[in-house]
Parts: C-alpha cells; structure tokens; sequence
C-alpha cells in the first residue's frame, strides 16, 4: 500500500549509491511501476535531483497524480509535481546537514499524508485505529480495550466476541453493535468495503 523507493534501489538505504540521485533514466526507469491508480510522493531537502525529476515525468505520462516534498521553495521538483508542500526550516545547525531539521520537518509530514489515506480508507473509527491484528499479547490487550469502548461492553465480553470472531476487531465490534453473527458482521463490513462507520451507519447504529 506504501512503497519507499529510494535513488540507487534498497541497498542505498544502508550503503551509498553514489551518483543515483543524479541519474533522471533511472528514475524513468523505477517510475515505470506507477499506474493512475497511485500517487507519488518526491521527497528531496532540495528538491533538485535529476532522479526525482525522471520520476515526476514518467508518474504524469503514466497519468499517476504526484506531490512534491521539499525544504527549499525553489525546488525544481515543485514545478514539475501535481501539488507542492515546501517546509522551510532555515539554515541547519551543521552546514550541509539536511537529515536534522529538514529530515524531520519532512517526516511530520508524511505522518500527516499517511495518517490522512489512512483515515479516509476506514483503518480508524473515531480517534481508534481498528485495522489492527492482534499478533502478540501487546495488541491482544489494546484490541480488548478498543472493542469495549466503541461497544460499550465490558472486557470479559470484548474478549469472548474478539475470539469468536478470530480477532478481528471491525467484525467484533459490529457483532456486539448490531447484535449479528460473526458471518453477518463480516458480510455487511464487506459489502461496506471494510469502513467500520459506514457499516453501522447501513445499520442504523451510529
């Protein structure tokens, strides 16, 4: 669903690619993958290399919908994506730096853009994020809190029905919210597309 490609390929994230970032082909080349169906996000401090440019050309022909991240608000990239979002933060404590302030002002903002396509697809409800799986102890104990919650039940029953419906959250909550079977609850969330809110809704349970 999220795919990081970095210039120079999965090696470059632990050992230097050199010369990558400049390569505008290779970065036709790793864009080939992109489909109308996407949208890329270009993420560079200056917002200048050749690579990310060869993206952003290859994304529009291939009619994929593009942003552009950046810390410099001449970035040539902000010209060439769909949509632009330029953070400037000023000079860096150490000269040349661009992972300090750059680095992070970028993350936030990509915790804003994921937090948001996350939302908008139906993995939260309310301020929950129900999408989980309960994989060890850990997210077993936060499932049980967040189905007793949003239910209103208490954590023995939150507990029962999570089992009986093999953990999975969304099913559960819509077993004890509309009063249904593990089989009707996952067939109303499937004819829903999964979205917890507009299963309930179709329900009449808000």
């Amino acid at each position: 669903m999220v795919q990081g490609i970095m210039a120079g390929g999965d090696k470059a994230f632990k050992l230097a690619v050199e010369g990558a970032e400049d390569n505008f082909e290779l970065g036709r080349k790793d864009a080939e993958i992109l489909t109308e169906n996407d949208v890329a996000v270009a993420i560079s401090a200056s917002g200048n290399p050749k690579y990310l440019l060869g993206v952003l050309q290859k994304a529009e022909e291939n009619g994929c919908k593009t942003i552009a991240l950046t810390c410099n608000h001449k970035a040539l990239i902000l010209e060439e994506a769909g949509h632009g979002i330029c953070v400037e933060v000023g000079p860096e404590v150490i000269a040349g730096s661009s992972r300090m302030k750059a680095g992070t002002a970028q993350k936030m903002v990509l915790n804003m853009l994921t937090t948001g396509a996350m939302i908008k697809i139906g993995k939260t409800y309310e301020n929950f994020m129900i999408d989980l799986m309960p994989t060890n102890e850990k997210l077993k104990d936060r499932a049980i809190r967040i189905v007793s919650e949003i239910a209103g039940v208490q954590a023995s029953t939150a507990l029962e029905t999570l089992i009986e419906s093999d953990w999975k959250v969304k099913t559960a909550i819509t077993m004890l919210k509309c009063k249904l079977s593990k089989e009707q609850a996952n067939e109303a969330l499937r004819k829903n597309c999964g979205v917890l809110r507009r299963t309930l809704k179709s329900l009449t349970i808000v």
